[in-house]
């Protein structure tokens, strides 16, 4: 009769040695096993309950699974046609949206611009009066030049 499977018997403390005993004849019969006290109280390594994913991970369908869908998400995360390239995307396209505007902008303002300098008289003066220089007949135009500085000698 075997009176030790793995666990101490209830008046042995841990770290104390356990006796087997096989049915008398046996080889066995006076077999001593030393339980080590740092073993976990629920049994032995090979006994123990190991993890969820190590589990799944041990039948073969399941790793295929897991792998495939590792495989669709990085694809569906990372590629050229995945969520993270479609985010960026979308931030150019909402930049270059608004750099449109921006030009419809300048475009609207150089249309009246070009329109004042097409058709307004009052315009056309000025702009050839500061740009150009030009004086109607008869007036005088004065010109304030900066003094000269005269060099310390």
């Amino acid at each position: 009769m075997i009176r030790f499977i793995g666990m101490p018997e209830p008046s042995t403390g841990q770290g104390d040695e356990v006796l087997l005993s096989y049915p008398s004849g046996s080889l066995y019969n006076s077999l001593v096993f030393h339980y080590v006290a740092s073993m976990p109280p629920y049994g032995f390594p090979t006994q123990r309950r190991q993890p969820k994913i190590v589990r799944v991970l041990k039948n073969r369908t399941s790793t295929i699974l897991v792998a495939a869908l590792a495989v669709m998400l990085m694809y569906f995360l990372f590629s050229t046609k995945g969520f993270i390239s479609r985010m960026n995307l979308e931030g150019d396209i909402a930049e270059q949206e608004q750099r449109v505007i921006e030009l419809q902008r300048d475009i609207q303002r150089l249309s009246r611009k070009r329109d004042l300098l097409r058709d307004d008289r009052a315009t056309i003066e000025h702009v050839a009066r500061e740009s150009h220089g030009m004086i109607k007949t008869g007036e005088i135009v004065y010109r304030i030049v900066p003094a000269v500085k005269e060099e310390k000698r």
